[in-house]
């Protein structure tokens, strides 16, 4: 009986101690487990923080411009190039309603596009249109849109996508000028080759046609007018097949077809030469062996394009044009010497209006890879240098 309350204190001494001993492992273990969870939500802060960084990188580094817009379409993030770009602080672009960034021409259409969006749950879209800058031009843009949504369908934001096209735009418009010029100069070609059937074709079988009906007429009582109209009818034939021959070579010469350029060169030439009495001299080298069919027929229009403005404005006596091939290049020069000009002030507008001229030269020229440069002075003649490189294949390919 006397052992029984050392018993009993012995008892509540080691419960307490295995309840301290417990409760101790019980705080380690929330303590360890806290430690981790804290380790592993500073990992994943950590990595989350680099993903940003990686990101924010990647959208400040690219050549295209980044915009985030919240539901109401004012800017809530945009690239460091959006600011370059508009020439606006980060400050003034914040909560700007984004559509005031767009020229009023095309605000209309891109607005719609936004709003359409609202209803037809259309995730992407793409469209055009001019982006406004501060003290300068507006700038074309092709712009990529992504609607954000939620689980409801709600627009969260708008990410756009911006992409510079201005140069696109501009090599656009020049492209539809010049099919447009190209046009006109067809339809003044084919008014030309009209009025020159109208103009002499038709008043020479007219001719021809009046002599036939007027030996009809005579033939039993005046046979000596009869034969003299029947040789003035064929002189008038002969005429008339010459100048068909002639509107065929100024269409689409067959010689040049047949062989090669310099051989059309010279043979317009000569009959530059007999028509206009400008003397008219063609120095060839090393064009033994046949051109590209496309850069023989550039050529040969440029050439002739040259004698038709010599003919009707340099008022000139000689004409010059040589020819020279070194290896995978070739130069052409044609030099008069005419009351010449200043290039500067009729190429463009000017010669629009008669045609491709002097700027249909360098367009045709330079569809070929060539360059093609103009030297003039008043009272100094002018001369017409073409640079053209040649491909490395042979030369002759795709003709008999």
């Amino acid at each position: 009986m006397r052992g029984s309350p050392i018993e009993l204190i012995w008892a509540v001494i080691i419960g307490a101690v295995v309840f301290v001993v417990l409760g101790a492992a019980l705080v380690i273990s929330v303590v360890v487990s806290q430690r981790r969870r804290l380790v592993l939500r500073q990992k994943m802060l950590d990595e989350l923080r680099k993903s940003e960084e990686r990101y924010r990188s990647l959208v400040e580094n690219i050549s295209e411009i980044y915009c985030v817009l919240d539901e109401q379409r004012r800017i809530i993030y945009g690239s460091p190039n959006l600011f370059d770009i508009t020439g606006r602080t980060p400050e003034e672009l914040a909560g700007r309603p984004y559509e005031r960034l767009i020229d009023r021409k095309d605000r209309r259409r891109v607005v719609s596009l936004l709003d359409k969006s609202r209803t037809d749950h259309a995730q992407d879209f793409v469209c055009e249109f001019r982006l406004l800058r501060r003290r300068y031009p507006p700038v074309w843009v092709e712009q990529n849109t992504r609607v954000v949504r939620d689980d409801r369908g709600t627009i969260r934001e708008y990410r756009h996508l911006l992409r510079d096209i201005t140069e696109r735009k501009a090599n656009e418009e020049i492209m539809r000028g010049l099919s447009g010029r190209v046009m006109e100069a067809q339809e003044l070609e084919r008014r030309r080759v009209a009025r020159e059937l109208h103009d002499g074709i038709n008043q020479l079988l007219s001719s021809v046609q009046f002599r036939l009906k007027s030996i009809e007429e005579r033939r039993s009582i005046q046979p000596g007018r009869v034969v003299r109209g029947v040789s003035e009818a064929r002189e008038l034939m002969d005429e008339a097949i010459r100048e068909v021959r002639r509107i065929s070579h100024n269409l689409r010469p067959t010689i040049l077809d047949d062989f090669g350029l310099l051989a059309a060169v010279r043979s317009t030439c000569e009959e530059f030469q007999l028509r206009t009495g400008i003397v008219t001299v063609v120095d060839a080298g090393g064009l033994d062996e046949r051109l590209p069919e496309q850069t023989e027929l550039v050529l040969f229009r440029v050439i002739q394009e040259a004698l038709t403005n010599i003919e009707r404005h340099s008022g000139a006596r000689n004409v010059r044009i040589r020819m020279s091939r070194q290896e995978q290049h070739l130069s052409v020069r044609v030099k008069d010497d005419g009351c010449g000009f200043e290039p500067s002030s009729v190429i463009g507008a000017k010669v629009r209006r008669r045609g491709l001229g002097l700027d249909g030269m360098r367009e045709r020229t330079a569809s070929i890879g060539g360059l093609c440069e103009i030297v003039s002075r008043k009272k100094g003649g002018t001369e017409i240098i073409l640079e053209i490189p040649l491909a490395s294949s042979g030369t002759s390919q795709g003709f008999a």
